[in-house]
């Protein structure tokens, strides 16, 4: 199955910034952020608490990341199909590398899907991801029945650091 992934917003980091699937039987899963989650990753990032470094460069990947968790619990909500054919809109320039791998970890590691095709290109005005991003961005009173509720500490465990133990063995800190 065909699924389109689209963002609506200027950045990940303000409130109301949209990231929607959309598959091409018109099935459609979305979320929006809210600035309470947005200042508890911003706050917790500074403090180290996260792989990523507080600094411009690792800012970029620290948001990639989420942008594929949340990708992640999306299509995990809406897909029961095994193979997935993904189009994604170009709005992480230069990170494509770097969202294919993050795809392959979450949606055929941890789903057990197949990633048949994967696409980096500009959605159509009239595609579906397009359309809802742009309808949930401005939906101030969550009346569009696509959201799907993800919490802090669902995106939590996918950006903190890993340490050894003393077996030598990672585990999550």
């Amino acid at each position: 199955m065909k699924y389109e992934i689209d963002v609506s917003g200027y950045d990940l980091f303000q409130e109301g910034y949209t990231i929607c699937v959309a598959s091409d039987c018109g099935i459609v899963k979305g979320f929006k952020f809210k600035d309470n989650l947005i200042a508890e990753i911003q706050n917790k990032w500074s403090k180290g608490f996260y792989r990523y470094r507080p600094t411009k460069g690792q800012r970029g990947l620290l948001k990639v990341r989420i942008y594929c968790i949340i990708i992640h619990y999306l299509i995990k909500e809406l897909n029961e199909n095994k193979e997935l054919d993904l189009i994604v809109c170009r709005d992480f320039p230069s990170h494509e590398n770097n969202i294919k791998q993050n795809f392959y970890h979450f949606i055929e590691i941890l789903q057990g899907k197949k990633i048949k095709s994967l696409k980096f290109e500009q959605l159509p005005n009239n595609s579906n991801a397009h359309g809802y991003a742009y309808l949930m961005s401005k939906d101030k009173y969550n009346h569009l029945g696509c959201y799907v509720n993800i919490k802090i500490e669902d995106i939590e465990p996918f950006l903190k650091k890993k340490i050894k133990n003393v077996k030598g063995t990672n585990t999550e800190s």
